[in-house]
């Protein structure tokens, strides 16, 4: 019943358009989030390396902690490997 009508519909530049930009938000807002679910694990990675390099020089867990802000328990598990 409404098939018809669907497919004028589809067929009409205002739903093209619609379609078109629809898509083109949809690409920007995935790269917007790649960006930062990249930038968040960069400094994850960043962030154990640094305490790679502390517990290397010996320091403290409990300092490796604070300066690099990663929890006691990720701290202990660099140390252990």
């Amino acid at each position: 019943m409404f098939e018809p009508l669907l497919s004028d519909i589809r067929k009409s530049r205002a739903y093209r358009e619609f379609t078109r930009e629809g898509k083109r938000e949809g690409k920007r807002e995935g790269i917007r989030e790649g960006i930062r679910e990249g930038s968040r694990e960069g400094k994850i990675k960043k962030a154990r390396e640094i305490a790679k390099t502390l517990l290397q020089k010996k320091m403290s867990l409990e300092f490796v902690a604070e300066v690099t802000g990663l929890s006691a328990a990720e701290v202990r598990a660099l140390k252990k490997s």
